[in-house]
Protein backbone atom coordinates (compact mmCIF):
# COMPACT_ATOMS: atom_id res chain seq x y z
CA UNK A 1 0.00 0.00 0.00
CA UNK A 2 1.33 3.42 -0.94
CA UNK A 3 1.17 6.36 1.43
CA UNK A 4 -1.39 9.00 0.47
CA UNK A 5 1.40 11.59 0.53
CA UNK A 6 3.33 9.71 -2.19
CA UNK A 7 0.17 8.87 -4.15
CA UNK A 8 -0.64 12.59 -4.27
CA UNK A 9 2.78 13.32 -5.80
CA UNK A 10 2.06 10.71 -8.50
CA UNK A 11 -1.44 12.14 -9.10
CA UNK A 12 -0.16 15.72 -9.34
CA UNK A 13 2.53 14.73 -11.83
CA UNK A 14 0.04 12.73 -13.92
CA UNK A 15 -2.17 15.81 -14.15
CA UNK A 16 0.83 17.86 -15.22
CA UNK A 17 1.82 15.35 -17.91
CA UNK A 18 -1.77 15.22 -19.20
CA UNK A 19 -1.89 19.00 -19.57
CA UNK A 20 1.51 19.11 -21.33
CA UNK A 21 0.93 16.05 -23.50
CA UNK A 22 3.91 14.20 -22.01
CA UNK A 23 3.93 10.40 -22.28
CA UNK A 24 4.78 8.37 -19.19
CA UNK A 25 4.88 4.90 -17.67
CA UNK A 26 3.61 3.85 -14.26
CA UNK A 27 5.47 1.10 -12.42
CA UNK A 28 3.74 -0.57 -9.48
CA UNK A 29 5.00 -3.20 -7.05
CA UNK A 30 2.37 -5.93 -7.31
CA UNK A 31 4.02 -8.73 -5.33
CA UNK A 32 6.80 -9.08 -2.77
CA UNK A 33 8.29 -12.39 -1.68
CA UNK A 34 10.63 -12.11 1.27
CA UNK A 35 12.11 -8.80 2.35
CA UNK A 36 11.95 -5.56 0.36
CA UNK A 37 12.23 -1.85 1.09
CA UNK A 38 8.67 -1.09 -0.03
CA UNK A 39 5.59 -3.29 -0.26
CA UNK A 40 2.76 -3.94 -2.70
CA UNK A 41 1.22 -0.74 -4.06
CA UNK A 42 4.40 1.36 -4.12
CA UNK A 43 4.59 3.33 -7.38
CA UNK A 44 7.25 4.86 -9.59
CA UNK A 45 6.36 7.24 -12.45
CA UNK A 46 8.72 7.85 -15.37
CA UNK A 47 8.19 10.37 -18.18
CA UNK A 48 9.37 9.99 -21.78
CA UNK A 49 12.01 12.60 -20.91
CA UNK A 50 13.35 10.43 -18.07
CA UNK A 51 11.88 12.45 -15.20
CA UNK A 52 11.02 10.26 -12.21
CA UNK A 53 8.49 10.69 -9.42
CA UNK A 54 8.58 8.67 -6.17
CA UNK A 55 10.33 5.32 -5.80
CA UNK A 56 9.69 1.64 -5.19
CA UNK A 57 12.92 0.85 -3.37
CA UNK A 58 15.56 2.60 -1.34
CA UNK A 59 17.06 3.84 -4.59
CA UNK A 60 18.71 0.59 -5.67
CA UNK A 61 16.24 -0.42 -8.41
CA UNK A 62 15.13 2.84 -9.97
CA UNK A 63 18.00 3.41 -12.42
CA UNK A 64 17.57 -0.01 -14.01
CA UNK A 65 13.78 0.26 -14.01
CA UNK A 66 13.93 3.59 -15.82
CA UNK A 67 15.11 1.77 -18.94
CA UNK A 68 12.20 -0.66 -18.66
CA UNK A 69 9.82 2.28 -18.28
CA UNK A 70 11.18 4.02 -21.38
CA UNK A 71 10.76 0.78 -23.34
CA UNK A 72 7.13 0.56 -22.20
CA UNK A 73 6.56 4.15 -23.33
CA UNK A 74 8.15 3.47 -26.75
CA UNK A 75 6.22 0.23 -27.38
CA UNK A 76 2.98 1.19 -25.60
CA UNK A 77 2.96 -2.35 -24.17
CA UNK A 78 2.97 -3.31 -20.47
CA UNK A 79 5.51 -5.71 -19.03
CA UNK A 80 6.10 -7.63 -15.82
CA UNK A 81 9.51 -7.27 -14.21
CA UNK A 82 10.93 -9.55 -11.53
CA UNK A 83 13.84 -8.24 -9.48
CA UNK A 84 15.70 -10.75 -7.32
CA UNK A 85 17.37 -8.57 -4.74
CA UNK A 86 19.95 -11.23 -3.85
CA UNK A 87 20.99 -12.13 -7.38
CA UNK A 88 23.97 -10.09 -8.51
CA UNK A 89 23.29 -10.88 -12.14
CA UNK A 90 19.78 -9.36 -12.09
CA UNK A 91 20.79 -5.73 -11.78
CA UNK A 92 24.56 -5.70 -12.07
CA UNK A 93 25.02 -5.25 -8.34
CA UNK A 94 24.43 -7.23 -5.19
CA UNK A 95 21.58 -5.53 -3.34
CA UNK A 96 21.57 -8.01 -0.48
CA UNK A 97 17.87 -7.96 0.52
CA UNK A 98 16.55 -11.53 0.87
CA UNK A 99 13.53 -11.07 -1.39
CA UNK A 100 12.04 -10.83 -4.86
CA UNK A 101 9.90 -7.95 -6.12
CA UNK A 102 7.45 -8.19 -9.02
CA UNK A 103 6.73 -4.89 -10.78
CA UNK A 104 4.02 -4.16 -13.34
CA UNK A 105 5.07 -1.47 -15.81
CA UNK A 106 2.37 0.04 -18.01
CA UNK A 107 2.01 2.99 -20.37
CA UNK A 108 -0.21 5.71 -18.90
CA UNK A 109 -3.53 6.14 -20.71
CA UNK A 110 -5.83 8.92 -19.55
CA UNK A 111 -9.26 7.36 -19.11
CA UNK A 112 -12.19 8.15 -16.86
CA UNK A 113 -10.90 5.41 -14.55
CA UNK A 114 -7.50 7.04 -14.10
CA UNK A 115 -9.12 10.47 -13.77
CA UNK A 116 -11.27 9.23 -10.88
CA UNK A 117 -8.18 7.78 -9.17
CA UNK A 118 -6.30 11.06 -9.58
CA UNK A 119 -9.22 13.15 -8.31
CA UNK A 120 -9.88 10.81 -5.36
CA UNK A 121 -6.25 10.77 -4.27
CA UNK A 122 -5.91 14.56 -4.53
CA UNK A 123 -9.00 14.92 -2.33
CA UNK A 124 -7.43 12.61 0.26
CA UNK A 125 -10.09 9.92 -0.08
CA UNK A 126 -9.74 6.21 0.67
CA UNK A 127 -9.51 4.71 -2.81
CA UNK A 128 -9.29 1.24 -4.36
CA UNK A 129 -7.97 0.63 -7.88
CA UNK A 130 -8.53 -2.91 -9.20
CA UNK A 131 -6.68 -3.86 -12.35
CA UNK A 132 -6.35 -7.03 -14.42
CA UNK A 133 -2.68 -7.32 -15.42
CA UNK A 134 -2.34 -7.49 -19.23
CA UNK A 135 -6.14 -7.37 -19.47
CA UNK A 136 -8.97 -4.93 -20.07
CA UNK A 137 -10.83 -5.19 -16.78
CA UNK A 138 -10.22 -2.26 -14.46
CA UNK A 139 -12.15 -0.30 -11.83
CA UNK A 140 -11.67 2.55 -9.36
CA UNK A 141 -13.97 3.25 -6.41
CA UNK A 142 -13.62 5.74 -3.57
CA UNK A 143 -15.13 6.18 -0.12
CA UNK A 144 -17.74 8.63 -1.47
CA UNK A 145 -19.17 5.78 -3.55
CA UNK A 146 -17.98 7.12 -6.90
CA UNK A 147 -17.03 4.34 -9.29
CA UNK A 148 -15.63 4.02 -12.81
CA UNK A 149 -14.73 0.95 -14.83
CA UNK A 150 -15.63 -2.73 -15.09
CA UNK A 151 -18.69 -3.29 -12.90
CA UNK A 152 -17.96 -6.99 -12.29
CA UNK A 153 -14.96 -5.92 -10.17
CA UNK A 154 -17.11 -3.71 -7.97
CA UNK A 155 -17.79 -6.22 -5.19
CA UNK A 156 -14.08 -6.99 -4.80
CA UNK A 157 -13.19 -3.29 -4.69
CA UNK A 158 -15.93 -2.29 -2.28
CA UNK A 159 -15.14 -5.13 0.10
CA UNK A 160 -11.54 -3.98 0.24
CA UNK A 161 -12.69 -0.39 0.69
CA UNK A 162 -14.60 -1.21 3.88
CA UNK A 163 -11.84 -3.21 5.58
CA UNK A 164 -10.37 -1.71 8.74
CA UNK A 165 -6.74 -1.99 7.63
CA UNK A 166 -6.78 -2.93 3.94
CA UNK A 167 -3.60 -3.84 2.08
CA UNK A 168 -2.76 -3.97 -1.62
CA UNK A 169 -2.49 -7.50 -3.02
CA UNK A 170 -2.27 -9.59 -6.18
CA UNK A 171 -5.08 -12.12 -6.68
CA UNK A 172 -4.81 -14.49 -9.64
CA UNK A 173 -3.65 -11.86 -12.08
CA UNK A 174 -5.78 -9.07 -10.63
CA UNK A 175 -4.04 -6.41 -8.57
CA UNK A 176 -6.07 -4.69 -5.84
CA UNK A 177 -4.40 -1.39 -5.09
CA UNK A 178 -5.35 0.56 -1.97
CA UNK A 179 -4.65 4.15 -0.93
CA UNK A 180 -5.71 4.94 2.64
CA UNK A 181 -5.18 8.35 4.25
CA UNK A 182 -3.63 8.45 7.71
CA UNK A 183 -5.99 9.52 10.51
CA UNK A 184 -6.07 13.17 11.50
CA UNK A 185 -3.92 14.61 14.26
CA UNK A 186 -5.57 17.49 16.10
CA UNK A 187 -3.32 19.61 18.30
CA UNK A 188 -4.81 21.96 20.88
CA UNK A 189 -2.26 24.75 21.31
CA UNK A 190 0.00 27.04 19.34
CA UNK A 191 3.34 26.69 21.09
CA UNK A 192 6.59 25.06 20.04
CA UNK A 193 5.41 21.48 20.60
CA UNK A 194 2.35 22.11 18.39
CA UNK A 195 4.60 23.52 15.66
CA UNK A 196 6.89 20.49 15.68
CA UNK A 197 4.04 17.97 15.92
CA UNK A 198 2.57 19.52 12.78
CA UNK A 199 5.97 19.47 11.07
CA UNK A 200 6.84 15.86 11.94
CA UNK A 201 3.29 14.55 11.45
CA UNK A 202 2.84 16.07 8.02
CA UNK A 203 6.24 14.79 6.90
CA UNK A 204 4.99 11.27 7.69
CA UNK A 205 1.75 11.83 5.77
CA UNK A 206 -0.68 12.67 8.59
CA UNK A 207 -3.08 15.57 8.20
CA UNK A 208 -2.34 17.78 11.20
CA UNK A 209 -4.57 20.61 12.38
CA UNK A 210 -3.63 23.04 15.14
CA UNK A 211 -6.75 24.36 16.89
CA UNK A 212 -7.82 26.59 19.76
CA UNK A 213 -10.13 25.38 22.56
CA UNK A 214 -11.93 28.73 22.37
CA UNK A 215 -14.13 27.33 19.58
CA UNK A 216 -16.01 24.06 19.19
CA UNK A 217 -13.73 21.63 17.35
CA UNK A 218 -14.92 18.79 15.12
CA UNK A 219 -12.89 15.73 16.07
CA UNK A 220 -13.43 12.86 13.59
CA UNK A 221 -13.71 9.31 14.87
CA UNK A 222 -10.33 7.59 15.10
CA UNK A 223 -8.37 10.85 15.30
CA UNK A 224 -5.28 11.40 17.42
CA UNK A 225 -5.61 14.38 19.77
CA UNK A 226 -2.74 16.15 21.49
CA UNK A 227 -3.39 18.72 24.22
CA UNK A 228 -0.54 21.22 24.45
CA UNK A 229 -2.03 24.52 25.62
CA UNK A 230 0.18 24.98 28.69
CA UNK A 231 -2.85 26.57 30.31
CA UNK A 232 -4.92 24.64 32.84
CA UNK A 233 -8.26 26.18 31.91
CA UNK A 234 -7.64 25.68 28.18
CA UNK A 235 -6.48 22.12 28.83
CA UNK A 236 -9.68 21.38 30.73
CA UNK A 237 -11.88 22.59 27.86
CA UNK A 238 -9.76 20.72 25.30
CA UNK A 239 -9.86 17.53 27.35
CA UNK A 240 -13.64 17.68 27.66
CA UNK A 241 -14.01 18.04 23.88
CA UNK A 242 -11.61 15.18 23.23
CA UNK A 243 -13.27 12.82 25.73
CA UNK A 244 -16.72 13.47 24.26
CA UNK A 245 -15.47 12.62 20.77
CA UNK A 246 -14.53 9.37 19.06
CA UNK A 247 -10.82 10.14 19.30
CA UNK A 248 -8.60 7.07 19.46
CA UNK A 249 -5.75 8.76 21.31
CA UNK A 250 -5.66 11.72 23.70
CA UNK A 251 -2.11 12.76 24.52
CA UNK A 252 -1.71 15.37 27.24
CA UNK A 253 1.52 17.31 27.62
CA UNK A 254 1.66 17.82 31.37
CA UNK A 255 2.63 16.12 34.60
CA UNK A 256 0.25 13.54 36.06
CA UNK A 257 -0.24 15.76 39.09
CA UNK A 258 -1.31 18.67 36.92
CA UNK A 259 -3.67 16.47 34.89
CA UNK A 260 -5.34 15.18 38.07
CA UNK A 261 -6.60 18.72 38.74
CA UNK A 262 -8.82 18.72 35.64
CA UNK A 263 -9.60 15.03 35.06
CA UNK A 264 -12.68 13.65 36.79
CA UNK A 265 -12.44 10.05 35.61
CA UNK A 266 -9.67 8.11 33.90
CA UNK A 267 -10.13 7.10 30.26
CA UNK A 268 -7.96 4.44 28.57
CA UNK A 269 -7.52 6.70 25.56
CA UNK A 270 -5.52 9.18 27.64
CA UNK A 271 -1.72 9.08 27.36
CA UNK A 272 -0.11 11.22 30.04
CA UNK A 273 2.61 12.25 29.93
CA UNK A 274 2.27 12.01 26.15
CA UNK A 275 5.01 10.38 24.09
CA UNK A 276 7.52 7.54 24.15
CA UNK A 277 10.46 7.43 26.53
CA UNK A 278 13.14 8.85 24.23
CA UNK A 279 14.92 10.97 26.78
CA UNK A 280 12.98 13.98 25.55
CA UNK A 281 13.81 17.41 26.95
CA UNK A 282 13.30 20.16 24.36
CA UNK A 283 10.09 21.04 22.51
CA UNK A 284 11.15 19.32 19.29
CA UNK A 285 12.20 16.16 21.15
CA UNK A 286 8.88 16.08 23.03
CA UNK A 287 6.98 16.51 19.76
CA UNK A 288 9.06 13.81 18.06
CA UNK A 289 8.34 11.34 20.88
CA UNK A 290 4.60 12.07 20.66
CA UNK A 291 4.46 11.57 16.89
CA UNK A 292 6.47 8.36 17.35
CA UNK A 293 3.90 7.18 19.89
CA UNK A 294 1.06 8.00 17.50
CA UNK A 295 2.75 6.14 14.64
CA UNK A 296 3.37 3.14 16.91
CA UNK A 297 -0.30 2.98 17.90
CA UNK A 298 -1.58 3.52 14.36
CA UNK A 299 0.67 0.84 12.86
CA UNK A 300 -0.01 -1.61 15.69
CA UNK A 301 3.71 -2.05 16.29
CA UNK A 302 5.55 -2.55 19.56
CA UNK A 303 7.89 0.42 19.52
CA UNK A 304 10.75 -1.93 20.45
CA UNK A 305 14.24 -1.98 18.99
CA UNK A 306 14.02 -3.78 15.64
CA UNK A 307 16.86 -6.08 16.69
CA UNK A 308 14.63 -7.33 19.53
CA UNK A 309 11.56 -7.94 17.36
CA UNK A 310 10.81 -11.58 16.55
CA UNK A 311 11.67 -12.43 12.98
CA UNK A 312 14.38 -9.78 12.73
CA UNK A 313 17.96 -10.37 11.72
CA UNK A 314 19.90 -12.56 14.15
CA UNK A 315 23.66 -12.35 14.12
CA UNK A 316 25.43 -15.67 14.59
Amino acid sequence: MQKLKEAKLIAQKLNSYREKGVKSALLTVVEVNGSAYKKEGAKFLVSEEGEVTCSISGGCLEEGLKEDALEVIRTSRPKLIKANLEDESSWGMWLGCPGEVTIYAEPVTYTGILSLWIDSVLKGLRTVWVKELFGDRELVVNEEGKEAGTHELSDLARKKLTQDRPTSELREGIFVDVVVPYPKIIVFGSGEEAHYIKLFGENLGFEVEAVSPKKKVNIPKGSFVVIANHNLRADKVSLEMALSSGARYIGVISSRKRLSKILKEWDERIYNPAGLDLGKRSADEIAFSIVAEILTLYSGSSGKHLRDVKGGLVWK
